[in-house]
């Protein structure tokens, strides 16, 4: 029966019952009771589910400000402190709870919401603790700038704020830095004994926020970068494999350099 009736409603049957079902879903977003109450990963999956239908269902069964204000209205459970808690309850380490914690940020919604997840986030990636991790990580330094480089792009899709989103990059540029310093990656690829095209590659998939997070050790390799660009034999090797200059180029305009 239950199958018969989803059948009926697809084909646009039944529309008050429709709407009065949407509506049902609507309301329980809106109460304070956990839609899965042993497990915070798998309760945001599911409003990422509900999301879709209910937007799609928007104009038709429910207007877009009852969507906006029931996943609003949830979002704030998502955000205190015991859920909060419990998300990051089994992250092995900081970087990984980082992660989650950025996750959070992109499927909250409201204003309000969207600074409280980014303030969860920021004093995470803020701490003495996610610093000395990343510096201590059995990792090789292009690796930990680059997982750092991802975080920080993940929070520049969150559609946070814009002083919440700037806290945020630059708190994890300011451990890029360090990371940087600490091993002198850029120093290293710069004296490497490659292929001058390579180099310039490493350098600026740095620069560009793709291989390191923007911030002082971005700065770094783009200053390198550009010293290097500058020198004739670098023009001259170039010239004589046109091949490539057209990667470097689309690599240069993305480190914000005239290509």
């Amino acid at each position: 029966p239950a199958n018969r009736l989803a059948a009926r409603l697809e084909a646009g049957e039944f529309r008050l019952l429709a709407s009065l079902l949407a509506r049902m879903v609507t309301r329980e977003l809106m109460s304070p009771r956990r839609l899965r109450p042993s497990d915070a990963t798998g309760e945001i999956e599911v409003l990422r589910a509900l999301a879709t239908l209910l937007t799609a269902a928007a104009g038709r069964l429910l207007t877009q400000e009852e969507v906006q204000t029931a996943f609003a209205e949830r979002s704030k459970s998502l955000v205190t402190a015991d859920f909060v808690a419990a998300y990051v309850k089994g992250c092995p380490t900081v970087r990984e709870e980082a992660e989650h914690l950025a996750w959070l940020c992109e499927n909250v919604t409201g204003a309000a919401n969207k600074r409280s997840a980014a303030r969860w986030m920021s004093a995470c990636v803020s701490s003495l603790r996610f610093e000395s991790e990343m510096r201590q990580s059995g990792q090789s330094p292009s690796q930990k700038l680059a997982s750092l480089a991802a975080l920080q792009r993940s929070a520049r899709v969150c559609e946070l704020g814009e002083v919440e989103e700037a806290k945020l990059c630059e708190a994890i540029g300011a451990v890029g830095d360090v990371v940087e310093r600490e091993t002198r990656l850029v120093a290293q690829l710069s004296r490497a004994k490659a292929p001058l095209p390579q180099k310039l590659s490493a350098l600026l998939r740095l620069a560009s926020g793709e291989a390191a997070p923007l911030g002082p050790a971005a700065d770094r390799a783009k200053a390198e970068a550009l010293r290097l660009l500058r020198q004739p034999q670098t023009r001259a090797e170039l010239g004589a494999s046109p091949e490539a200059i057209g990667p470097l180029k689309d690599l240069m305009r993305s480190a914000g350099l005239a290509a």
